[in-house]
């Protein structure tokens, strides 16, 4: 049984992505995993010490523009959890103490409010405030843009969420 090196971001979500990945493609056993931090991987990406990774974007966007076209995607997480479960890929969340959440409500709302037009604004006009998160990511603006595409930015309260699992029969 040949083996791949594979590096991976030990994580609950991207664990969960690569093993489903592998098994849909029929590759468990035959793959050898190992872990490293984002720069680790990028770095050996860059040198060539490794052949496979699986990295986050936006920085997955900036290190294909740094190589200028030596770097392949091969799997693209967003498209496919899109084209099974019909939904971007949940890539975070913002929580907070439900003792503080039942004191400050108005506060809550408004974070959300702001939050959600923060993000409809990012999707509808990227190019804005570009500079900003490039020097947040220390990505090229242009990196961003192509990354952009491959980030599912949409906006659920957790209530909402489950309201519409429910709907569903999810």
């Amino acid at each position: 049984m040949g083996f791949l090196q594979h590096r991976a971001l030990k994580s609950i979500l991207a664990g969960v992505l690569v093993f489903a990945a592998l098994a849909g493609y029929g590759l468990e056993g035959k793959v050898k995993l190992a872990y490293g931090t984002v720069p680790d991987i990028m770095q050996q990406l860059a040198g060539g010490t490794i052949k496979h990774a699986v990295l986050p974007e936006p920085v997955l966007s900036g290190l294909r523009m740094k190589l200028g076209g030596r770097l392949n995607g091969v799997v693209d997480y967003q498209k496919t959890w899109r084209d099974t479960y019909g939904e971007d890929l949940p890539q975070a969340g913002i929580f907070v103490h439900s003792g503080w959440a039942k004191t400050h409500p108005e506060e809550i709302v408004r974070f959300q409010s702001l939050y959600q037009e923060a993000m409809q604004k990012t999707v509808k006009q990227p190019e804005e405030g570009m500079k900003l998160k490039a020097g947040a990511f220390g990505l090229t603006e242009a990196a961003l843009l192509q990354a952009m595409p491959h980030i599912g930015l949409t906006f659920f309260s957790a209530p909402d969420k489950l309201k519409l699992k429910q709907a569903s029969g999810a």
